[in-house]
């Protein structure tokens, strides 16, 4: 039987390094920074997508429903990436094997990348957590498995999931998913640039 498996997209950042643009608004060959990131899940059997998102970020809303996923507005923002994963955790409600931590400012994540990391889960414990590389750096989305929720749920700060990471390195099987996109994220108007080309250097993602 597959699993049951949710989905948190990081979308209530401030994007002050982007400029005066909403970096998750900056479109990408057609289409905004935020929907490129939320269309390969749409070709996934997920139980739930919640996206969280800025009060005020009325645009990200409208891309988030047009997705078929669920927005939680983060109020507490400013506390940092770990506290807007904590509130998306939070909003996840019945029984899931794992959760799919997604970063709304990823736009070359393909469903390859989502579809083996998922295969790979199957054949594990929900005490497990995938993670895709390139080049031998880890990088996103990360499936966590059931076990680690309340870890999520409780986090703070500016690291995102980092510190759980960190906690259950043991249980982290890094998969190299032969895509670059799973490194790039964007910050700047330069990585959007990047992201265009047909094999963008991707950076390492410090999350």
């Amino acid at each position: 039987m597959s699993k049951r498996l949710a989905a948190v997209v990081l979308a209530a950042g401030f994007s002050r390094r982007y400029g005066e643009v909403n970096k998750l608004h900056a479109m990408l060959a057609g289409r905004p920074v935020l929907a490129c990131a939320l269309a390969p899940l749409a070709t996934l059997s997920l139980q739930t997508c919640w996206v969280v998102t800025a009060p005020e970020d009325l645009p990200a809303v409208a891309l988030a429903t047009a997705a078929g996923a669920n927005c939680v507005a983060h109020a507490g923002r400013a506390d940092g990436l770990g506290s807007s994963l904590a509130r998306g955790i939070r909003a996840l409600v019945g029984e899931l094997d794992g959760v799919l931590v997604v970063l709304g400012d990823m736009p070359r994540i393909t469903p390859a990348v989502y579809r083996t990391l998922i295969d790979a889960f199957e054949d594990l414990d929900n005490t497990a957590i995938v993670q895709p590389s390139w080049a031998g750096r880890g990088g996103h989305p990360v499936l966590f498995g059931a076990e680690y929720l309340a870890d999520l749920a409780a986090l703070g700060g500016d690291q995102g999931a980092r510190a759980v990471l960190l906690k259950h390195a043991a249980r982290v099987v890094k998969l190299d998913c032969g895509e670059p996109g799973v490194l790039l994220d964007i910050d700047t108007p330069a990585d959007l640039a990047r992201a265009l080309e047909p094999a963008p250097e991707a950076t390492q993602v410090n999350r």
